[in-house]
């Protein structure tokens, strides 16, 4: 896992890709090195994974038709020893335009252009921006790129597509001029323009069953001498990640688990999971990291900047708290259950759909969404939900080919950048099991019927967990998320408050009606609806109000650009 940089510029590329790099430093911890070559450069920060820290590599990798590659990420096989090696089987796989069992984002730097990379799920970030005839970058992290332009302007359209969906519908990031390569996107990039191209998809599958398939892409993901974690939430997904490193013999994994003040929902003790005695399980060291009102709100502010984006996850915070934790403990590695809830449709928003249309309105009829209306004004926010119904088919039968299009843009990019981010800024790397192997491929062949039933959800996974295991304890579904409702409502009312109060010259720089925002701050009492949009207000403010931010922005840096 590294962080990655490109430039090219007529002037002074080696310099900013320098400055770049300087500014994700974090990502790779054990070795920084930047390579130039006429108008381009190209630098990477590693944290070495497999190879022991007495073989450190010359990076960025040289590669063998002379091509210089920079990649974030892993390549799970078992056949490739070295950063190098990967960045050859990577180099290979963009020349191909073929899909590979990777999350990875790769830079390589091509005479007087720079190719870019995403993998298929976009699980390692990747941004770019473009000046004609003067400068393009692309770094992991979308503020590094804000701390290199001069100015920033405010892309409106975006803005309020985060506001609604959560994530941008298109390749806009929140700023004009940034923005973020697709999932499975290959793009060259010189001075005089940009040209897009994807990688083509293996929808080719074994007949295994689902659970091998799974044992599969476990074991890959162990793959490593860095000391190795598994985040514990007691749900489905990370019990699945348990009982199967217990099958396969992991004794040199240690699990860790977050503790909501108040909350039994979480792992105090292995035991729990009821995994057989005897197993490697019971070498297991647990960790439980405990997280209240008062860490939510010390850490808020520093989640959000780390983020890079206004966000609804109040997650963040937990993250956040979680890796601190795993860091002071020396984790190296975690394994996470990301992506599970989308693959196999474990929210409880996919529950009683009779159609598609049940779902869409889900999305765009919700009280969130009126909410926004008085905010930015209704004639605005109509725009952004038509955008949305112009942006994913939503004419199909199939409920779960709709859901999986819509949430892998609206809900599993944010939750992919919240996990490598946060992480990322530990020195920790993230690596999600369920989004690998063949597992999205068999997921994507199961039936809406066969997923959920009433207000069941995941049943595929459930059923893994009850037949093949033996387990019957499987917690109801919670979504992973701090109390915000009860916070809000409550010993942090008055912390909200100033915090509402303190930002609103960046609301009404953003054209975000004053009017409202205190007539919110007056209520006795807010919703559900209301902490939710109050949550995501705030962190608009704190992420304005990062210097990066604030130094380059100004009231009238707004635009309305759509892409």
């Amino acid at each position: 896992m590294c962080g990655i940089v490109g430039v090219i510029s007529k002037k002074r590329s080696a310099e900013k890709a320098l400055k770049l790099i300087e500014m994700i430093n974090y990502r790779g911890p054990d070795h920084k090195a930047v390579f130039s070559h006429d108008l381009v450069s190209v630098g990477m920060c590693q944290l070495q994974i497999r190879l022991p820290m007495s073989q450190m590599e010359i990076i960025p990798f040289l590669c063998n038709d002379q091509r210089v590659v920079a990649y974030n990420g892993e390549v799970y096989s078992d056949d490739l020893k070295s950063g190098r090696e990967e960045a050859e089987y990577l180099l290979d796989m963009v020349n191909k335009k073929s899909g590979s069992n990777c999350m990875a984002s790769l830079i390589i730097n091509d005479n007087d252009k720079i190719t870019l990379y995403r993998d298929q799920f976009g699980i390692k970030p990747l941004f770019y921006s473009f000046h004609e005839n003067n400068t393009a970058a692309c770094s992991s992290e979308l503020t590094a790129l804000c701390n290199i332009e001069d100015s920033l302007k405010i892309d409106d359209d975006t803005l309020l597509e985060i506001a609604c969906f959560g994530n941008s519908l298109g390749k806009n990031t929140l700023f004009r001029d940034i923005y973020s390569v697709d999932p499975g996107e290959i793009i060259k990039i010189d001075l005089n323009g940009i040209k897009s191209d994807f990688v083509e998809e293996n929808k080719c599958f074994s007949d295994e069953k689902l659970i091998d398939h799974i044992r599969e892409s476990v074991k890959l993901c162990t793959l490593g001498n860095r000391k190795m974690f598994l985040a514990l939430s007691g749900g489905i997904d990370s019990t699945i990640l348990a009982y199967v490193l217990n099958e396969l013999d992991v004794e040199n994994i240690e699990t860790i688990s977050i503790h909501i003040e108040g909350s039994e929902d979480y792992v105090s003790d292995l035991k729990e999971l009821k995994m057989p005695e005897g197993g490697a399980w019971e070498k297991w060291k647990h960790h439980v990291v405990p997280f209240s009102a008062e860490d939510f709100k010390e850490c808020l502010k520093e989640s959000v900047e780390i983020f890079g984006m206004p966000t609804y996850m109040t997650s963040i915070t937990l993250y956040y708290a979680l890796a601190k934790k795993a860091k002071e403990l020396g984790c190296i590695v975690m394994l996470t259950g990301e992506g599970a809830d989308e693959m196999f449709l474990g929210y409880n928003t996919y529950t009683d759909l009779k159609n598609t249309d049940d779902f869409l309105k889900k999305i765009t009829g919700n009280g969130r969404i009126s909410i926004l209306k008085q905010l930015f004004g209704e004639e605005r926010i109509d725009k952004v939900t038509e955008r949305f119904y112009n942006t994913f088919d939503t004419k199909s039968s199939d409920i779960a080919q709709v859901i999986r299009e819509i949430e892998k843009k609206i809900s599993l990019q944010p939750l992919l950048q919240r996990q490598d981010h946060i992480f990322m800024r530990f020195g920790i790397e993230g690596r999600t099991p369920f989004l690998h192997s063949d597992i999205p491929l068999m997921a994507e062949r199961i039936k809406y019927e066969d997923l959920v039933s009433g207000t069941e959800t995941k049943k595929a996974l459930k059923q893994i967990l009850h037949d093949i295991y033996g387990f019957k304890g499987i917690k109801k579904k919670t979504a992973f998320r701090s109390p915000i409702n009860e916070w809000f409502n409550g010993e942090l009312r008055s912390w909200i408050c100033e915090q509402l109060i303190g930002y609103k010259h960046i609301y009404n720089a953003l054209k975000i009606k004053e009017e409202y925002v205190d007539e919110i701050v007056s209520s006795s009492e807010w919703t559900d609806d209301e902490t939710k949009v109050i949550f995501f207000l705030i962190t608009l403010g704190c992420y304005m109000s990062n210097p990066i931010i604030d130094q380059r922005f100004s009231n009238d840096d707004i635009s309305g650009k759509a892409m």
